[in-house]
């Protein structure tokens, strides 16, 4: 049998994809709390721009030029949803943030940041800034990224049944949309005491 990296995880079964529902899962419903426009959550298998596998994805309204130079409260939400995958995938995969994926889902959420508190250009269609400005920024941007896990790991214990939930669905159909995730929230109330 071949292994393959899967999202969060280290080496895993292809043919297992409880990792990446739960993973994707948790992208979703931290975008439906949080507001982000959530279009559609899929588990499928998809070949990336730059040649890497993908196995599920999360698609929400909002894009880097969203938070452009809009500081942390405007990447804020985005971070969280960013960082609230591989948080909600730990409960199955003990190793969803040692991951290569985990680095993808990092390295997105340093751009968001990046975006919102740097002097930033769009050069060629792509987000643009100097080294020296990222590193000037250092401080700010991991305290950001490290408030958005807090509040991910937050999202995900409060709202862990719906997390479930979604991942089970994700499993049985695929893919789900934006208003069918709602639904799911909305019939899995927030655990209060979590």
């Amino acid at each position: 049998m071949n292994n393959v990296f899967v999202a969060g995880g280290g080496l895993d079964d292809p043919d297992d994809i409880t990792h990446t529902a739960r993973h994707e899962a948790g992208h979703a419903v931290a975008a439906t709390v949080l507001g982000l426009g959530l279009r559609f959550v899929d588990v499928r298998r998809r070949i990336e721009a730059d040649g890497g596998i993908s196995l599920g994805y999360t698609e929400i309204t909002a894009t880097l030029k969203d938070v452009i130079g809009k500081g942390e409260s405007a990447a804020l939400p985005v971070l969280i949803k960013i960082m609230a995958g591989p948080i909600a995938e730990l409960a199955v995969n003990p190793d969803a943030c040692r991951g290569v994926h985990h680095l993808d889902d990092k390295d997105c959420a340093r751009q968001f940041a990046v975006a919102a508190v740097c002097e930033t250009r769009i050069v060629d269609n792509k987000l643009a800034w100097t080294n020296l400005e990222e590193r000037r920024r250092a401080v700010q941007i991991g305290a950001l990224i490290e408030k958005a896990i807090g509040e991910a790991k937050r999202l995900v214990r409060t709202h862990d049944a719906a997390i479930a939930e979604v991942a089970r669905l994700l499993l049985a159909r695929e893919s789900l949309t934006g208003p069918e995730v709602a639904e799911v929230v909305k019939h899995h109330p927030p655990n209060q005491s979590a």
